[in-house]
């Protein structure tokens, strides 16, 4: 055996033990706010934007009285500082005063937000409307750093929406800036599923034309993932299941970011009528194959609407480092009124060490190939 063959190998030993991945580790749940502490009933995941080294907005949709507020608060006290409280056809302005917008009626929880520039908001919306209630995400925006906004219209309707009949709740929006494209996730209802039948999907267009279609008022279509493919109509088609690995209901009322640290996409999703939330990961923001366990809780209790802030991250929060927080309330399924909100902190670390077998394996392999060397150098074998 040739010594250079012996130094490749061990320049082989040493990168895969550099390569190791970066480990993220979730800490327990911290209570912030009792349900007597709560200033309204969580009717959605926050809209969060970054204000200063310190503080962020946030916007929180409360249907229970027919608007929402503005707030400032920190990673500790998220509720700290209320901006306003307005009526939905306060918030929504451009429109009649049940604040129908842009010819768009019914009712706009605000999820998600991006930040254009320094005054302007993209807006993601999850939209109820019709009798019986019919369901979608669309887009809106904002000039004036979200104190208004103006809805630009439907871009993801669940397939069982188009059957003439009431639709089970596309959920929604997080939402990922994936290459060129962005991705929306939402609860996919097909034609002819039983009354729980629903999975997670996801949506795309190219971002460029949505920010552009945006400043002119309006949206472009978006494409659901179907099969490998992006081809399904995003207010008509079917779009694929894309967290299969695991035999859960995959519920999207939650928020998503890029981890720059990591090197993965997170998405949020809570489970089994909300009682379990976990942070799916992905590589590409398509295939789900990886989770990290948030919280499980009793029965009765619901973990659904969680959101990610990290102020040292993009200022929208859609991407994130190696230390960001998660709120999330603990919700009373048989009261919905009865809340709590409970913050995580959330760390990446160094490269994982390898575990004693591995180590005792690669140690076993160069006892063996110096073995080898030493027998042909006795032997006078090849040098």
């Amino acid at each position: 055996m040739r010594p250079c063959l012996i130094v490749a190998l061990i320049v082989a030993v040493a990168t895969l033990t550099a390569s190791a991945s970066p480990s993220l580790t979730v800490g327990d749940p911290q209570l912030l706010y009792t349900d007597a502490q709560m200033p309204f009933t969580m009717d959605g995941p926050f809209a969060t934007l970054t204000r200063d080294s310190n503080t962020f907005y946030l916007w929180h949709t409360d249907m229970a009285h027919n608007g929402g507020q503005k707030w400032i608060g920190t990673l500790t006290n998220p509720l700290q500082t209320l901006v306003w409280t307005k009526t939905q056809g306060q918030i929504w302005n451009n429109g009649g005063a049940d604040g129908s917008s842009n010819g768009f009626t019914g009712q706009f929880w605000l999820y998600n937000v991006y930040k254009v520039d320094s005054t302007r908001l993209l807006g993601f919306v999850h939209r109820e409307f019709g009798s019986p209630s019919w369901f979608a995400v669309g887009l809106a925006y904002s000039s004036d750093l979200g104190d208004t906004w103006k809805y630009l219209g439907d871009v993801i309707r669940p397939q069982r929406q188009n059957a003439g009949v009431q639709t089970g709740n596309v959920g929604g929006a997080p939402y990922l800036i994936v290459g060129p494209y962005v991705h929306i996730y939402f609860n996919e209802w097909p034609i002819g599923g039983g009354q729980y039948d629903y999975w997670a999907g996801t949506a795309r267009a190219l971002f460029s034309d949505v920010l552009t279609a945006a400043a002119n008022g309006t949206v472009v279509p978006f494409k659901k993932y179907s099969n490998g493919a992006w081809t399904e109509d995003g207010l008509t088609g079917l779009g694929s299941d894309i967290i299969t690995f695991d035999n859960k209901e995959h519920d999207t009322c939650n928020d998503a970011a890029y981890n720059t640290a990591l090197g993965q996409y997170m998405l949020l999703i809570d489970t089994q009528g909300g009682a379990e939330s976990y942070m799916y990961l992905s590589t590409d923001g398509v295939n789900w194959n990886n989770r990290v366990t948030l919280e499980v809780a009793a029965s009765g209790s619901g973990l659904f609407y969680a959101s990610i802030v990290d102020l040292n991250g993009a200022s929208d929060h859609h991407t994130v480092g190696s230390n960001f927080v998660i709120f999330y309330p603990h919700k009373n399924v048989f009261n919905y009124d009865d809340d709590q909100l409970y913050r995580v902190q959330a760390t990446v670390g160094a490269p994982s060490t390898p575990g004693a077998p591995r180590s005792l394996q690669l140690s076993s392999l160069l006892r063996t190939i110096f073995s080898q060397l030493q027998l042909h150098l006795w032997d006078g074998g090849p040098s």
